[in-house]
């Protein structure tokens, strides 16, 4: 027997019965045929009310009658049998009415009776209410007589009588009568009267007229007022024709049934109460009908259904639809009903109300795995709707928080409750085949409110089938789900289909029921995680098995959710950020680019004060907190155009500002305000669509059904502001709102409590996704991409602590809402309780193939997650090394450099013609700027100071313009008149490099304003972007010079610093940026300052140090440097000064990192601190090929000057080679055994050397070492590059290089070989004094362990040295000793050499030729260099005339140890080269005695440092 017909086969048996709740008592019918004559004639409509009442503990009925054969009386019937016991006394008191003379009864709750007439037009027949005090009363009276037209309306005139209710007691003044027009005519029907009985009048008395504040009631037929109880009190409106309708006390309507829930046949009722439910017992009339039913009206007449109705008393036509109803309260959810259908009959009936359980109750089986001990009987429970259309009539399951229950509808309905709707159903306890079940009437169900489909329990399929009767008809998941059955694909077209899967080894039926057409046709899924209630079909005895899962629809089968999603970084709990506490004070974060790094950026308003804090998205690691406006409170903030932006909250209607973030170190402008209606600034979201080339910026207002959005095109100022109205329902808190580029979807909204939504451009409701989806209680959505599948990311706030459900949740949405299932999550983050739900989702790509996420929880901290790897950060600093192309420091100082008078200070790279060319200004013997060629740094030019001296020193420094003239300042003690500060422009790239004018005049207002120790040039003549900057020493003040005629000309700008303290001497100025400088003086910080003087950051001084001077700002491949220079203000630091110094400083001073340092000019005291830096950001300004390298001049003052480079191949080029290869005759040597011979190979080799014959005294500066092949076994060995000396054996075949000591030792590995043919070059930063054994071996070594092969490139001989050939390249075996490669011998027989070369200066002992034409003006002795030393120095000395020279070294206890001098010398600078490798380390003396051939003499000592 098929289910379908065993339940129709049920109804017909329960015909009677299923609903039975009545026990019919009595019935006087014209079906039954035992009318009585009061009754009338079954088609004269004279018999529409009665009462119940009690009597002196009798139970009566009083029937209202105007039957023809018994005229107009109250009759009295026995309330028990309905026997007729005879009328109340006096009837011919009953007069008047011009609808009928007697129509309806009541009886007070202590036992008086009125009756009533029906007037159709009160004026002329009024409304009569007569009463007896009892039903032997002998005395009735005429208590009310009304035809007032007070508060009707002039003229109104209206029908009253065909119904009035009482309530109360005359006893105790709480009696009140009421009746409601019946009158159809236009505004008279919505009035309802309260009349109150006089006690001293004996009257009934108007007290009230109550206005039914609801459009015209048009069909007002047999109105009845039924109100809640005594005193002023809600009520229940009633007509035939009407839905029934729900009113306050002042007649504001609170809702309103409709036809299907209360049929607009019915009219007379009666209210009721019990067990903390309200009902109405209401007439119903028509020819399946004329009866009496409950109605559930325990939350309104708008949720109401019937749950009990009585037997049809006939079918005689009712065309009045008069009738009435009685109730008798037996207690304790017993009732007996009376019913009155006008030409029907009359009945008594008893019925019971069933007490709510919940659903675990109502399932109770006392005896385990039996029966429910509630079987057959009717129930009544609530709960959530977790499933629907699980046959053809849309049966479905319910469950609350102690159970589920599935609910079988016996007949079709209109209405068929969705999931997530909350219901109460009345209905009978049934099993069918184990499924327990209840089966309500087709009515019986209330619809209570909007819900979320409950978090399923996750079961396994052995948990259900062992306990399966204590999880029946609940909401469940099964993970991991695998296809075990032939069934493929979906059923269609109204099948049903059980389909068996597995997990592990336990198989469970999942029940497809597509009675609706629900499921979508396709392929049944391999793997899932599926949702869906626990069912039952069991044919056993016992029912304990046949445990089924029913889905409702696709969306129930998952696939299988990743859980766990991969955090990247957190900050929660224990971590979170000071500023996170229980107040809800963090409001919004964004994500926007500094200098091409992202950075979150964290609003919070602890305290109700804003403060934004900016992190590094890639690391969290916190960078800074970002200045928010005085006075300030932000809601928001949101990125635009990869720039920060702030929005203003508003507590209410007002205006929002908005501010950008030109610069996350300065004060916000403000860009744009606006008019809010409401409460607004809050969770601002901005997102760029692609598809429009515009920006949309969404502001929600608070509980209101608006929100406003700022349309903006890219490169314009905000232009559009437009307001969208949306549906009232989603008016909730703070929704969450994404625009979408979508053609039709504009806006996806979430609101708490509230489904998401899709919206259209006006705001209207096109799409949604389902709660069991998206959770109810989530607050925060955004938008993402998963290899360009979008997902929909929602955050579900801790609630409480304990809420099992996802923090986050990735929902694949696939053209409609219906499709949408959650595919990752990130499970519960963070303990802590958010009250409020507010939280912020921000997405990330950087350029992958997966979006990442970043949640702002409050009170929790900040996670990111995603798929991918979060991106390496974007390469950092990076270390600079810095190679000396040519340096006329130390030994090679020029002669016209002084050493010690501070008389050199600037200097910069302009042209001299067509050509670059490096300018020094000098003032030892007289003001002039020396020019230096750049490829070799000599001297090739004198210019001459200006004709008029101006200032303390007439030239002082120098800068040049980006075409190359230059432009020379003096220096002065006070910028007043005759003592200006002066700024020369010469204009050395014309044919007349000496010609020049005075560009700067400039007096100062300052008292005292010292100018020209230092300025600045950058910017191009041409376009007038020419600015010099000038500092004025000990003032927080500096001066910017700009020109608009070409440099002709310059116009000042005073900026003075915010903060005083920043002041000192030596003030340098660079510009930053266009609306930032570089502030730095002698003994301060580097400071980075806005145009307005405000100081924006400081650079830390464990990184920048404040001896640094010199500023020198410029960009090179993406970062931004910073290069300064280091002067040695005390003399003989160590480790030595005057050196540049270069940071980056592309993340701000802040996170400046120094990045190199060029090697130092000397250790000369530099009291004034004096000193210049250069930088050449682009080689291809002198012609040369164009690299990513750059160059940096450098002058200290009383030390030299240097040019130092990046490129190696620059720094080459000064130097001479020595090699002995033949470049035309590259070969590689490979064993047949294994390995190379110039590598590693079957022998177990562990070094090759080359030896290079150089001279005593020769300076090597490095060497280059060619491979040819390299093969790498996982990973890269260990290598080592030496520079060894000879052992010293005068046999050359034993002269290798020595083991036990290297003058130089590099380490490497195998992975940096280059064999590409450019060889791998090794430049020193001190040059290496090669001694008396003049042999030096340069060797490639490495270790037993090695794996790596690589082999040296090798050639033949050429012959062109007399050392035999076959002693110049060695080996070193495994016993760790060296042997030569000799011809023919057991060695090898390969006669060659290695390509490897030596870059050095050949030996000498005078200054360069250049310098040879400026004679020194005094004996002087010079500090050696370097110093300290290991083991060779240069010892230089100047001599004004020609002399009999002596210099000689001591030990500290005045031992003679060496002499290196003893001879006639010409006058010139000097440079003596002293190697100490035979001494001990110490401190020694040298010590110069010179007699001149003119008669003068000089003696001086120096002390020096030897350090091994």
């Amino acid at each position: 027997m098929s289910k379908k017909f065993l339940s129709f086969f049920l109804v017909l048996l329960f015909a009677t019965t299923l609903w039975g709740q009545y026990n019919t008592l009595w019935e006087k019918t014209f079906k039954a045929g035992n009318t009585p004559a009061y009754l009338g004639t079954g088609s004269d409509g004279y018999v529409r009310g009665f009462a119940f009442g009690k009597f002196d503990g009798q139970k009566r009925i009083l029937v209202a009658t105007r039957a023809a054969a018994v005229g107009n009386k109250i009759v009295i019937l026995d309330a028990a049998t309905g026997d007729s016991l005879g009328y109340l006394p006096k009837p011919e008191i009953i007069t008047g009415g011009s609808g009928a003379v007697l129509c309806d009864v009541e009886v007070s709750e202590d036992g008086q009776i009125f009756a009533g007439n029906l007037t159709t037009g009160h004026i002329t027949s009024p409304f009569k209410i007569y009463r007896w005090k009892s039903l032997t009363d002998t005395m009735p009276k005429v208590v009310l007589e009304y035809k007032d037209t007070v508060g009707l309306g002039s003229g109104a005139t209206i029908r009253l009588g065909d119904k009035f209710t009482v309530v109360g007691k005359i006893s105790d003044g709480t009696f009140r009568l009421y009746a409601a027009s019946a009158t159809t005519t236009s505004g008279r029907a919505n009035n309802v009267l309260r009349f109150k009985y006089d006690a001293e009048k004996d009257t009934l008395e108007l007290e009230k007229i109550i206005k039914l504040k609801v459009p015209a009631i048009t069909s007002a037929g047999s109105a009845v007022v039924c109100p809640l109880g005594v005193g002023d009190t809600n009520f229940f409106w009633k007509a035939a024709g009407e839905n029934l309708r729900y009113f306050d006390k002042d007649g504001n309507q609170l809702s309103i049934s409709t036809s299907s829930m209360v049929p607009t046949g019915s009219n007379a009722h009666k209210f009721f109460s019990y067990d903390g439910r309200n009902y109405i017992f209401m007439f119903r009339y028509g020819s399946s009908t004329e009866n009496g039913a409950f109605y559930d009206v325990t939350y309104g007449s708008g949720k109401t259904n019937y749950i009990h109705f009585t037997p049809s008393m006939y079918k005689n036509s009712n065309s009045n639809g008069t009738g009435d109803v009685a109730i008798e309260d037996l207690a304790n959810g017993k009732v007996r009903v009376y019913v009155l259908s006008t030409n029907n009959g009359i009945g008594a009936y008893e019925t019971e109300f069933y007490t709510y359980q919940n659903i675990a109750e109502v399932r109770k089986q006392t005896i385990v795995n039996d029966k429910p001990d509630k079987l057959n009987k009717v129930v009544h429970t609530k709960g959530i709707v977790t499933s629907k259309n699980l046959d053809t009539k849309g049966a479905y399951f319910i469950q609350d928080n102690t159970g589920g229950i599935y609910i079988y509808r016996s007949s079709n309905l209109n209405w068929i409750p969705e999931i997530g709707d909350e219901i109460e159903v009345y209905g009978r306890l049934t099993q069918f085949n184990g499924l327990t079940e209840i089966v309500p009437n087709c009515d019986s169900v209330i619809f209570i409110s909007k819900k979320q489909r409950p978090i399923p329990q996750e079961l396994t399929v052995s948990e259900i089938n062992a306990n399966g009767e204590q999880y029946e008809g609940k909401l469940v998941v099964i993970k991991g789900l695998r296809l075990a059955d032939t069934a493929k694909v979906f059923p269609i077209n109204g099948q049903t289909k059980n389909v068996k899967y597995a997990q592990y080894n336990d198989t469970i039926i999942v029940r497809i029921v597509n009675a609706k057409n629900i499921f979508t046709a396709g392929n049944l899924p391999k793997v899932i995680d599926l949702i869906g209630n626990v069912g039952q079909y069991s044919l056993s005895t016992v029912k304990t098995d046949g445990y089924q899962i029913f889905p409702s629809s696709n969306a129930d089968f998952l696939p299988p959710l990743v859980e766990n999603i991969p955090v990247k970084w957190q900050k929660v709990n224990a971590t979170a950020p000071a500023y996170f506490d229980s107040a809800n004070g963090q409001q919004s974060m964004t994500l926007a680019y500094k200098n091409g790094k992202p950075r979150l950026y964290v609003l919070s308003n602890k305290g109700g004060v804003s403060k934004i804090h900016a992190y590094d998205a890639l690391t969290g690691n916190f960078i800074k907190e970002v200045k928010v406006p005085a006075g300030k409170v932000f809601g928001s903030v949101f990125t635009f155009e990869d720039k920060l932006l702030g929005i203003t909250y508003s507590d209410g209607p007002g205006k929002l500002e908005v501010f950008n973030y030109d610069d996350d170190n300065l004060l916000p402008k403000k860009v744009y305000e606006f008019s809010v209606s409401g409460k607004a600034g809050n969770r601002v979201k901005a997102k760029y669509l692609g598809e429009d080339s515009l920006t949309k910026v969404v502001v929600p207002v608070e509980n209101t059904n608006k929100f406003y959005v700022i349309t903006k095109q890219p490169g314009e100022s905000p232009a559009v502001l437009d307001s969208v109205i949306i549906d009232n329902e989603l008016a909730v808190g703070i929704p969450s709102i994404v625009p979408m580029e979508d053609s039709f979807v504009k806006y996806l909204i979430k609101a708490v409590g509230k489904k998401l939504y899709a919206l259209n451009s006006s705001g209207s409701i096109v799409d949604s996704i389902e709660s069991n989806i998206i959770p109810l209680e989530a607050s925060d959505i955004e938008l993402i991409d998963i290899n360009e599948q979008g997902y929909i990311v929602s955050y579900t706030p801790n609630y409480a602590d304990t809420l099992p459900q996802n923090t986050l949740l990735f929902t694949d949405v696939y053209e409609t809402g219906e499709t949408a299932f959650n595919k990752y999550a990130l499970p519960k983050f963070g303990n802590i309780i958010n009250y409020q739900g507010i939280a912020n989702i921000v997405t990330a790509n950087f350029g992958l193939s997966k979006d990442f996420v970043y949640l702002l929880s409050p009170n929790n901290g900040i996670v990111v997650v995603g798929l991918d790897n979060l991106p390496e950060p974007p390469a950092g600093p990076k270390p600079i090394k810095f190679y000396t192309a040519w340096g006329r420091f130390g030994n090679k100082l020029p002669g016209y450099f002084s050493p010690a008078g501070n008389t050199e200070r600037g200097a910069t790279v302009g042209k001299l013609g067509n050509e670059w060319a490096y300018f020094v200004v000098a003032r030892n013997g007289g003001p002039k700027i020396v020019v230096h060629n750049i490829t070799k740094g000599d001297s090739i030019l004198t210019l001459p100071k200006p004709a008029v001296d101006k200032g303390y020193f007439p030239l002082n420094v120098v800068g040049a313009a980006e075409e190359g003239d230059i432009f020379v300042s003096n220096m002065t003690l006070n910028a007043k008149a005759g003592s200006e500060f002066t700024v020369y422009r010469y204009l050395t790239s014309s044919t007349k490099p000496d010609s020049h004018k005075v560009v700067i005049s400039y007096t100062s207002d300052e008292a005292t304003a010292r100018m020209g120790d230092a300025i600045s040039v950058y910017g191009k003549l041409n376009d007038n972007s020419l600015k010099i900057y000038a500092g004025i020493a000990n003032l927080n003040k500096f001066v910017v010079f700009s020109t608009t005629d070409n440099g002709n000309t310059f116009t000042p700008n005073v900026i003075t610093i915010s903060d005083e303290n920043i002041k000192g001497i030596v003030p340098y100025v660079a510009p930053f940026d266009d609306s930032t400088y570089i502030f730095k003086v002698y003994g301060k910080p580097f400071v980075r300052v806005h145009k307005n003087g405000e100081i924006l950051e400081t650079m830390p001084t464990a990184i920048g140090t404040t001896n640094a001077t010199t500023v020198n700002v410029f960009s090179k491949k993406g970062r931004k440097y910073i290069v300064t220079y280091l002067c040695d203000y005390f003399g003989n630091t160590n480790p030595p000064n005057e050196k540049a110094l270069i940071f980056d400083v592309t993340d701000g001073l802040e996170d400046a990192v120094l990045v190199g340092q060029t090697p130092s000019l000397g250790t000369n005291k530099n009291g004034n601190a004096t000193g210049n830096v250069t930088v050449v950001s682009n080689l291809n300004k002198y012609s040369e090929t164009e690299t990513d390298d750059f160059d940096i001049y450098l002058i200290g003052t009383n030390n030299g000057i240097a040019r130092f480079t990046t490129n190696l191949n620059i720094a080459i080029k000064q130097y001479d080679t020595l090699k002995y290869y033949d470049v035309t005759k590259p070969a590689l040597y490979k064993m047949s055994i294994g390995g190379w011979y110039a590598g590693p190979n079957y022998y177990g080799d562990l070094g090759k050397a080359q030896r290079l014959d150089h001279n005593p005294n020769d300076n090597i500066y490095g060497f280059r070492v060619y491979f040819g092949v390299k093969k790498i076994v996982d990973e890269a060995d260990s290598i080592w590059y030496c520079l060894r000396k000879a052992v010293g054996n005068n046999d050359p075949k034993l002269n290798g290089p020595n083991k036990n000591n290297y003058l130089v030792k590099i380490p490497s590995t195998t992975a940096e070989i280059d064999t590409m043919g450019y060889g791998n070059v090794f430049m020193f930063d001190q040059p290496v004094v090669v001694d008396n054994d003049s042999k030096i071996f340069v060797t490639v070594e490495w270790k037993p362990t090695l794996n790596d092969t690589f082999a040296i490139i090798c050639d033949q001989h050429r012959g062109f040295t007399d050392v035999p050939i076959n002693y110049r390249v060695w080996e070193q075996w495994g016993d760790a000793n060296w042997y030569a490669w000799q011809q023919g011998s057991y060695y090898t027989n390969i006669n060659s050499d290695l390509w490897i070369e030596t870059y050095y200066e050949k030996a000498t002992v005078v200054g360069t030729e250049s310098d040879r034409n400026i004679l020194p003006e005094n004996y002087v002795l010079y500090q050696n260099y370097p110093n300290p030393f290991n083991p060779t120095t240069s010892i230089k000395f100047a001599l004004k005339t020609d002399a009999m020279v002596n210099l000689k070294i001591y030990n500290i206890l005045g031992q003679e140890v060496a002499t290196l001098v003893n001879n006639e010398m010409t006058a010139g600078m000097k440079t003596i080269n002293f190697n100490a490798s035979n001494l001990a380390s110490g401190v020694y003396i040298y010590r110069l005695e010179v007699l001149g051939k003119d008669g003068s003499k000089f003696v001086n000592t120096k002390k020096m440092m030897l350090l091994k």
